[in-house]
Order: structure tokens, then sequence, then C-alpha cells
């Protein structure tokens, strides 16, 4: 009985896991600290920079729900293996972790300055009208989302500052990210264009079609990659060699991911972004 107990708590768990995208919430976790290494030069963990990659991380956690929250018709179709739509987490119980993390997140920002209380309080209510109208807002909901991952950077800088400083890399990175997250949610949405089509939602693939979509995400892309030379070229990074060489790395991911198909493309994509954050830190702290 009790190893039943113990497995049916390991199930939902793992629901509850998987609902917030624990992977996409570390990757945000651990990007506020790398920030904040680029800002000071060297790597180090004061209060106020955890209260911020735990801002970061709950903040991110709440929006995923929320989004899952709204996206249950939709996901029925395109993604029914999802905590929500298999019926692995209630909807109700969905909706009040969701708001009640995005408290959370909240609260710890104001710990940290009020820069970053702004930022926090704007992007939860970013976060909120996404979910609910972003399947009608066509590129909109692409230029949000986009927003929201560059703002996890400058999010990290002013927790570490306190202030706002001149730090061009991570202006830099803040860019790349932007470019980089639009062209993945151009792909991600060739990838539900099934889903998003019944549900009568307004995309870019759906507007012009698959292979004119992807092509705009290709634009973007190359425009991330070519950007990502810039530190290099104007001695932007204290390491240049170190950034060189990794951020070579994380070009030929971003390269290589547009001869994948839309699923296995926006995945490699994200490890091209993380690899590109770790050339980013590299070049700055050692």
């Amino acid at each position: 009985m009790n190893i039943k107990k113990f497995k049916d708590s390991e199930k939902i768990l793992l629901a509850y896991m998987q609902l917030i995208r624990l992977k996409n919430c570390a990757i945000v976790f651990f990007a506020i600290f790398i920030t904040a290494a680029m800002v000071s030069g060297e790597i180090s963990i004061s209060e106020k920079i955890f209260f911020a990659a735990a801002a970061a991380f709950i903040i991110t956690a709440a929006g995923n729900i929320f989004n899952d929250y709204y996206d249950y018709v939709i996901d029925k179709i395109n993604r029914p293996d999802r905590p929500i739509p298999s019926g692995k987490v209630k909807r109700s119980d969905a909706m009040m972790l969701s708001l009640t993390l995005f408290l959370v997140g909240i609260a710890l920002a104001y710990n940290i300055n009020l820069i970053c209380f702004a930022i926090a309080g704007v992007n939860v209510i970013i976060l909120m009208i996404y979910a609910r109208y972003s399947k009608k807002m066509l590129l909109v909901s692409n230029f949000i989302v986009s927003y929201l991952v560059a703002s996890v950077f400058i999010f990290g800088g002013l927790a570490a500052a306190g202030e706002i400083v001149e730090a061009k890399p991570i202006f830099v990175l803040s860019v790349c990210a932007f470019l980089m997250t639009f062209s993945r949610e151009i792909v991600k949405d060739i990838e539900d264009i099934k889903g998003d089509e019944e549900s009568g939602a307004e995309t870019l693939p759906i507007q012009i079609g698959a292979d004119k979509a992807k092509n705009v995400a290709v634009i973007f892309l190359v425009f991330a990659v070519l950007l990502g030379f810039v530190p290099y070229i104007f001695k932007l990074i204290n390491n240049l060699l170190y950034y060189l060489i990794v951020i070579i790395i994380a070009d030929i991911v971003f390269l290589y991911s547009l001869t994948k198909q839309p699923k296995e493309s926006q995945k490699m994509m994200v490890a091209g972004i993380v690899i590109a954050l770790l050339a980013f830190f590299a070049g700055s702290v050692f």
C-alpha cells in the first residue's frame, strides 16, 4: 500500500514538473546567475541575486501553468499528454497554483529593488494577457514571448547592479535572445498548426503557410547568429577566445536546427540558446 502511495505521489510530482516546464525554469534560474556574473565579472551568489533567480524561476513556472490553463482545448489536439488535457492535473488546481506562484514571485522581486519589482509586475500582467489572447494576436504573441525571454537578462543585470548600468554584452545577449526566441516561436507555431487551425487561432503559419513562415524564422535566426559575433568584433567581452569558441558551437547548433522538423528544431534552438548563454558567461568571467 505504501509503495502504491509512493508511486502515485511520484506521478503527481512528475506531472507538476511537466506542467511548469522544469527545464525551461531551470534555464531561467541559472541565466540570472550568469547575467549577474557578467555585470560583476566574477561568480558571486548574494541574497539579492538568489531572490532574483528564484523570482524568475517562479514567475516563469506560473506563466507556463497559466498558459496551459488557457491552451487546454488546443493541447487536447496538439499535446494530449500534457498534464491538464490528460487529466493528471485539474484545471482549477492549475489556476490556483499559477496565481499563488505569481504572487510569490512578485514578493521576491520586491525584496531586490524597485526596478526589478516593476519588471516582475509588468511581466506578470503580460504573461496573463498572453495566455488569454495569444492565439488571436498573430505576430504580437511571438513578440511578447521574445520580450519576456530577453527581459530575464535585463532583470538579472539590474538585480546585480541595483541600477541601470552600461553593460553592452548584456544588451547584445538580450537582443540575441529576443531574435532567437522569435524564430523559435514561429517554428513552434508551425508544429502546432493543426490544433491551431481547428481552434480558430491566428498564427503566422496559418496566415501565410508553413513554408513561408519557416523562411521568416530563418531570417530572425540568421540575424541572431550574426549579432552573436558583435561582442567579439567590438571587443565587448573580456576573454575573446573563450567566447568565440563557444559562440561558434552555439551557432552550429542553431544552423543545424534549420534542417530538422519543427518539433526537433525548436528543441535544438533551446540547446543553442543555453550554449550561447555559456559563451557570454565564459567570455565575461574567465
